[in-house]
């Protein structure tokens, strides 16, 4: 019996990798699981016998991840002539495990998958040496990487280290009526994702109406930014790469009610920005910056300028220049120290408006109507006219018909009680001034 153990093996190539092969007796040993790609083992028979005669004794293996909290996945294509060869996987240390595949044998149609529920596989091989036969294993240590986007939105921070996504259950199936969605995200640089492992339920690739995984190079669902939609049973999506042109990759799964497969594990990291070379504009604009810059420094000459600044990375365009092309940065706090000055300003200017205002505009008051003249007043002023009549009257010599004038004016006086009033409206109209009105009071609104 023949066994080949391929390492460092994908099935995008198959070049560069380590073959083992040796005899069944010697090969009862531990094979170590790698979690960043798909290794083959594969077993042949070439039909020998002992030299006593007998034939091969059973020959066993043991898949290990290295890992308690990892399982094994195994993908298996196989031809054992029955009932000469039979092929038995356990899951466990030895045959006392969790039976996984008992005596298989004949000829597979398609690839078949196992895993385990630990991180262990023991692998049984019974042949009798008669017909030869061969098998073909490819696994993977595992195990479910989904974390929460299957729940809701998860977004993920690209490192520089691999980080590792998964379908729900992996390496088991995946559950039905799925739907996941992770962000990936490298603010300073691009995303790589590498695809290791996939088994979605086949289904034509144009539409991938039942399960599906799809790579968008960007933050949203968009039909002009899908990179990847996969829906092909194991073997038929090959390991491969992914880059995204910006910070953002967007990697999403779905699933329907029925026949659920393995689905997909991928690993990611983040990629800096390659080295560009910027636009002329931009070149004649850094220049100008630099040179109105270091105006009272030495000038660089056109030479130094072109060999210095053409040729730079997007991501840090002038490493240890950054003033020289943003110009003047501002600190938070000159910004608040500027803002809070010109709001000073400007409540000082408005308060002294306002005082200014006041003092100019005439005061609004209510006309005091300037005080009564006295009785005293009056009664003068007329005694003063009726001794200018009497002085007539005593020129025109009738004295006592002034006597009787005098009389009959008093008599009038008593008998005409609005006499007074009369004169002293009169005299307070002739000192009212004429600016003097009354304003009607008017009733507010409620």
């Amino acid at each position: 019996l023949n066994v080949v153990v391929i390492r460092s093996y994908t099935r995008s190539s198959q070049s560069n990798y380590v073959i083992k092969v040796c005899q069944c007796d010697v090969c009862g040993t531990n094979i170590t699981a790698s979690s960043d790609r798909l290794e083959l083992l594969r077993l042949t028979s070439n039909n020998t016998e002992l030299q006593d005669g007998s034939s091969l004794p059973s020959c066993w293996f043991i898949l290990d991840t290295g890992d308690d909290e990892v399982n094994l996945l195994i993908f298996i294509s196989y031809r054992i002539t029955c009932p000469q060869n039979s092929f038995n996987i356990y899951s466990g240390l030895n045959n006392t495990g969790t039976l996984l595949v008992k005596n298989l044998c004949g000829t597979s149609s398609a690839t078949k998958s196992y895993s385990t529920s630990q991180r262990f596989a023991y692998l049984e091989v019974a042949s009798d040496g008669t017909e030869e036969f061969e098998i073909k294993m490819e696994y993977i240590a595992a195990n479910d990487k989904s974390r929460t986007g299957c729940q809701t939105p998860q977004i993920l921070q690209a490192t520089y280290t691999y980080q590792y996504l998964s379908s729900p259950n992996f390496p088991e199936e995946y559950s039905s009526n799925s739907k996941c969605r992770w962000l990936i995200s490298n603010p300073d640089g691009l995303v790589d994702i590498e695809i290791i492992v996939a088994d979605i339920e086949g289904d034509d690739s144009s539409s991938c109406e039942y399960d599906k995984y799809e790579i968008h190079d960007g933050e949203y669902i968009c039909e002009n930014n899908a990179i990847e939609k996969a829906c092909a049973e194991f073997p038929g999506i090959l390991a491969h790469n992914v880059t995204s042109t910006d910070s953002f990759i967007l990697v999403t799964f779905k699933s329907d009610d029925s026949v659920n497969k393995r689905g997909f594990y991928l690993r990611f990291k983040k990629r800096d920005l390659p080295t560009t070379t910027r636009r002329l504009s931009t070149v004649k604009s850094t220049t100008l910056k630099l040179i109105e810059h270091s105006s009272t420094n030495n000038l660089p000459s056109t030479s130094q300028v072109s060999t210095s600044y053409i040729s730079e990375s997007t991501k840090d365009p002038l490493p240890g220049n950054k003033e020289k092309l943003t110009g003047t940065d501002l600190k938070p706090e000159i910004i608040y120290g500027i803002a809070g000055g010109c709001l000073f300003l400007i409540t000082f200017v408005i308060v002294i408006v306002i005082i200014i205002t006041k003092q100019v505009r005439a005061p609004i008051s209510t006309y005091t109507t300037p005080p009564s003249p006295s009785l005293t007043t009056v009664t003068d002023s007329n005694t003063s006219v009726k001794s200018r009549k009497s002085q007539n009257d005593n020129e025109n010599g009738s004295i006592e018909k002034i006597n009787n004038k005098k009389k009959r004016s008093l008599i009038n006086a008593k008998n005409n009680s609005g006499f007074r009033n009369d004169i002293i409206r009169k005299h307070r109209k002739d000192f009212e001034p004429p600016y003097a009105t009354v304003i009607p009071k008017t009733k507010e609104k409620c």
